[in-house]
C-alpha cells in the first residue's frame, strides 16, 4: 500500500520517468520512488492536525506513510528527488 501511494504521488505530481527500488535486509524492507519532479514532499499534510476532511478523495498518502512507516523521507536530487520509507 505504502509503495502504491508514493508511485501515485509520482504518476500524479510529475511528468516523467519514474524509478522503483526494492531492497531488502535481513527481515527489513527498504522502497525508494525517484521521479524528475522539482517539488518538494508537502510534510503538513503528514501532520495530524492538517488532516483532509471526511469526504476528501486526496490527501492521506503521506499521513498512512508516515503512520505506518519506520522511517520515511525525501531526498532531493539534480534530477527531482526521492521518496523513500523503510519497514522494520
Amino acid at each position: 500500500m505504502l509503495t502504491s501511494e508514493l508511485v501515485t504521488n509520482a504518476v500524479r505530481y510529475t511528468d516523467g520517468m519514474l524509478t522503483v527500488l526494492i531492497a531488502t535486509a535481513g527481515r527489513s524492507l527498504a522502497v525508494a520512488v525517484s521521479d524528475n519532479g522539482a517539488d518538494g514532499v508537502n510534510r503538513l499534510s503528514c501532520d495530524p492536525a492538517e488532516r483532509p476532511d471526511l469526504m476528501d478523495e486526496h490527501g492521506r498518502g503521506l499521513l498512512l506513510l508516515a503512520s505506518l512507516a519506520g522511517q520515511w523521507g525525501v531526498t532531493p536530487s539534480a534530477h527531482g528527488k526521492t521518496v523513500w520509507f523503510r519497514l522494520p
